[in-house]
């Protein structure tokens, strides 16, 4: 179940009625596009390991820097870029401040209009996610890259919200979940060969034969 809400936005006057990102976003994507853990709901796709241990500093650094990485190969060839900011719950903007003053300590400031939705994601229990989507050119990109890789790590500041990157016209999504890794997925399955060739020994060994079984590794 989807419905469209009405949103005042960060600044005065934002409100967002029909949905053209979400629904572009639908139909190059899938109905999956925007899941949590999009490696095991697409095929092919690609899971990157971003950090290897130590101490949390070194963590970040390397996770910060092998994502900025895949991210600038992964949009090589995009103008803009649609950024879509995720949390569990519904109801109405004052229910998501906490994601929001988030975004503020990142310095990612809201544009005046953004498409906001809700779906339903547990039958069972009712659970909603709260999605929130707008364009930002790719070069202005790596607040959300540091804000979603600083979320479990105890990095300040955070984003507290997930945070998909997509460019439906390049075909391609890019998750990054946490400082651990990063999945990218889509239909544009040159862009995926190339990752997956480019940056290979930062694949995920976990789920390496799986990806090889994509791509032809040996």
């Amino acid at each position: 179940m989807r419905r469209g809400v009405r949103v005042a936005g960060a600044r005065a006057g934002a409100v967002v009625s029909a949905q053209p990102l979400r629904d572009e976003l639908r139909r190059v994507f899938g109905e999956n596009g925007l899941q949590q853990g999009l490696f095991y709901h697409h095929a092919p796709a690609l899971r990157f390991e971003l950090s290897q241990g130590g101490s949390y500093v070194a963590m970040f650094t390397q996770a910060y820097d092998r994502a900025r990485a895949v991210l600038d190969a992964a949009f090589a060839d995009s103008g803009e870029v649609t950024v879509v900011l995720s949390e569990f719950g519904g109801g109405p903007l004052l229910a998501h401040l906490a994601a929001f003053r988030s975004l503020r300590r990142c310095d990612v400031d809201l544009p005046r209009t953004f498409e906001a939705w809700t779906e339903q994601v547990d039958d069972e229990w009712h659970a909603e996610r709260a999605f929130f989507a707008f364009r930002r050119p790719k070069d202005a990109l790596l607040e959300f890259l540091w804000g979603a890789l600083a979320a479990d790590i105890g990095i300040r500041p955070r984003l507290e919200c997930r945070v998909h990157l997509a460019d439906p016209e390049r075909g391609i999504v890019v998750h990054p979940y946490d400082d651990r890794g990063m999945d990218v997925v889509g239909p544009n399955h040159a862009v995926l060969r190339e990752l997956y060739t480019r940056f290979n020994p930062w694949l995920l060994d976990y789920d390496r034969e799986r990806m090889d079984g994509y791509f032809g590794g040996g």
